[in-house]
């Protein structure tokens, strides 16, 4: 892709909405993959925030592929919401906890209390 056109996926998921009312129920989702770096992260992260303003919408997952097996930062940014995760790791989150929602809710409180891997 030379030239990016919005985000790679959206989610409607009304369950978010109904757990807290200030997320809303819509999920922006971008993906990156490659060999990645923490300024292809930052600004995946910053472009994402762009997409969450320019929609009004307050939930947005950044998910990775780095092919050396890098892990990064949770997140930076809880208003709006922004949570960074591998995709294996997301993958395995959700599988063990059954659920998206309660996935993007305890990355959300690791985020909010400083408890980020």
């Amino acid at each position: 892709v030379t030239q990016d056109k919005g985000v790679d996926f959206v989610l409607w998921l009304d369950e978010l909405d109904e757990v807290n009312q200030l997320f809303g129920n819509i999920l922006l989702i971008e993906m990156k993959i490659g060999s990645l770096t923490k300024e292809v992260i930052d600004a995946g992260e910053r472009q994402l925030q762009q997409y969450l303003e320019n929609t009004n919408n307050k939930v947005g997952l950044l998910l990775y592929f780095d092919r050396e097996g890098k892990r990064f930062k949770l997140g930076g940014s809880l208003n709006p919401l922004i949570i960074r995760m591998d995709i294996e790791d997301f993958i395995f989150e959700v599988n063990k906890k059954k659920n998206l929602v309660n996935v993007i809710l305890d990355c959300r409180n690791k985020i909010a209390h400083g408890m980020e891997g």
